[in-house]
């Protein structure tokens, strides 16, 4: 699709760190940054590999650092340990060697976080 997401593959595959900034909806992403994700399906080469037991594209980029994903919003325990485990399966499809989650009640007190 020619729109401006085309190249969220290409620019995540280049960012170390990767910093997500969402809010929290009912353990994962918001639906914006859901849909740049699911588009930057360009990570994977369209060849598997298998690791950890399980079945995963190959990365199309070497392995980054640190995929960091700052959630924001009322939440519950259970929703927040589905979104950390979600950004763990981030990290893993999108070839970065640790992920780090971070919880904030508002958007404003990401600021901090990041800089």
């Amino acid at each position: 699709m020619d729109d401006s997401l085309k190249h969220a593959g290409a620019l995540i595959g280049q960012s170390d760190p990767l910093i997500i900034i969402s809010r929290l909806c009912y353990g994962g992403y918001s639906p914006g940054v859901k849909a740049v994700l699911d588009r930057a399906i360009g990570v994977s080469l369209p060849f598997f590999t298998w690791r950890g037991g399980q079945t995963h594209h190959i990365g199309r980029y070497p392995q980054r650092k640190l995929l960091r994903v700052l959630f924001y919003g009322d939440s519950t325990e259970s929703e927040r340990q589905t979104a950390t485990e979600l950004a763990e399966r981030n990290r893993l499809n999108l070839g970065y060697k640790t992920a780090e989650t971070l919880f904030f009640q508002n958007p404003a007190q990401i600021r901090g976080a990041i800089s």
